[in-house]
Order: C-alpha cells, then structure tokens, then sequence
C-alpha cells in the first residue's frame, strides 16, 4: 500500500518490486488494456533516507471511449513504474468505420476494430532496461485490431500488452480479440504470483472471448458477455468491451 519507507542509519541494500496499475479496455469494439510497468531488481544500494511509496490505481472505465491509463507507482523519484495504456476504441457510434489506436503506457494497450478494411494499431509499451542495472523491461506493445473484410462481421480489438509478451493482434474470420500479453512471475514475496498481464480483446458479435494474459488481465467481452476486469494488486489491464452502446456489456477496469 501507499506510504512511506525509512532506510535509517547507514545506506542498505534492498530487493525491490514495483507493479503500476493496469489499463482499463477501451468500450466499444475495443482494445484490451495494457498491463501496468513492471521494474524489478535485486541487492540494489539505497542511502538512509525516507522515500514516499505510491501504488498506482488501475485505469476507470471510460464510456463509449477509450480506457483510461492505469496510475504511476513508484518508490520517490527513485523508479517509477508506468501506468498501463488504455485500450481502444471504436470512435463511432453507428458502425460506419472509425477506429483507435492504444494508448501508451507501461505496457501498451490494444488497438480497436475497424467497420473497415483498416483497425486501430497496438499502443508502445516502455523499454526501460538498463537505465539502474540489469532492470527488467516495464512491459511490451499492444495488438493491433482487425478491420472488416467483405461481407463478413470480423472485425476485433486487439489485447493489451503484458509485461512478459506483446499483446496478441484480433483475428479476421473468427473472429476473435487478441489475447493480452503475458505477464511475469516472481517470487519476491515468497509466493510465485504473475504480475502485469494484458486485457484480451474484445470479439465482434458472439465469437470467442479472447484469453486474458497469464489469467491476470480482464477476459475480452463480446455482444453477450461483459469484459472481465484486471486483477488487483498485480498491475493487471481490463478486457475490451463489445457492443457497449446496444447491450450494455462494458469495458473491465485495469487492476492496481
């Protein structure tokens, strides 16, 4: 939780994990969100001093647009972990083909469908190896969604990134959300948990829901099923929501 940690006496050494919150889906034929940045590291020298530990939230739903970022975590200004991008979506609300990219962030969220031959682009995720040792990277890019081919309904949003693997992209004639990227395991606690895995896109229609990275991040949501949202307290990104105008099944929220 958020709060303050004292180093007192002479500087130590100090294993640290820091997990930003995940983004949420993006709401309408949308991305997956992108997994909150990941930054761990081992034996890492510290002086004595007090450092303000903030936990990110996971990203808000964001109607009938796309999802809001996932919040910073961070250990001071020591290392700062990204939140994770918002996933996105489908700008029009008469199917007449617009589309989104997703957004950047820790891990970058998943692109949105197209009523189109053309989709939403995978958002960034941030590479920030190397910048304190031998850091391990805050995550990875989201999928790309998938346009609409000739008389058939297959258009999907692509999944978030996760901090492990890129998001997956949205697959034409299924068709299916791209499933969110990985996330990673760690053990700093005594306890093999995954950490930071990406949302699953969401799937046109009543297709196949797509897979949420490492169990994590929200499962897509389609014309009949709410997305699922992101696991708390491990950085997780909400699924991408279907037909959230008509039916009413929403976009999943990102976890902290």
């Amino acid at each position: 939780s958020s709060g303050t940690f004292e180093i007192t006496g002479s500087s130590g050494n100090v294993d640290y994990l820091v997990v930003a919150g995940g983004g949420a889906g993006g709401d309408k034929y949308a991305g997956g969100g992108g997994a909150g940045g990941y930054r761990y590291l081992t034996n890492y020298a510290m002086i004595a001093s007090s450092y303000t530990i903030t936990i990110g939230p996971g990203g808000a739903l964001n109607s009938d647009n796309s999802g809001n970022d996932g919040g910073n975590s961070s250990i001071g200004s020591l290392v700062v972990a990204t939140g994770g991008g918002g996933g996105g979506c489908r700008t029009d609300g008469n199917n007449t083909g617009g589309k989104q990219p997703g957004r950047t962030g820790g891990s970058g969220g998943g692109g949105s469908d197209g009523n189109s031959a053309s989709q939403g682009t995978g958002g960034d995720g941030i590479d920030t190896s190397g910048t304190l040792g031998s850091v391990t990277n805050q995550g990875n890019n989201g999928g790309a969604g998938s346009g609409q081919t000739s008389g058939a309904n297959s258009y999907s949003g692509g999944g978030g990134g996760g901090a492990g693997a890129v998001g997956g992209d949205a697959k034409q004639g299924g068709p299916l959300g791209g499933d969110g990227g990985a996330g990673v395991q760690n053990n700093i606690d005594g306890n093999n948990y995954y950490y930071s895995g990406g949302g699953g896109g969401s799937t046109h229609t009543t297709g196949t829901r797509a897979l949420a990275g490492s169990s994590l991040g929200g499962v897509g949501g389609n014309d009949s099923y709410q997305a699922g949202s992101g696991t708390a307290n491990r950085g997780a990104g909400g699924g991408g929501g279907g037909d959230a105008q008509s039916s009413g099944n929403r976009a999943g929220i990102g976890g902290s």
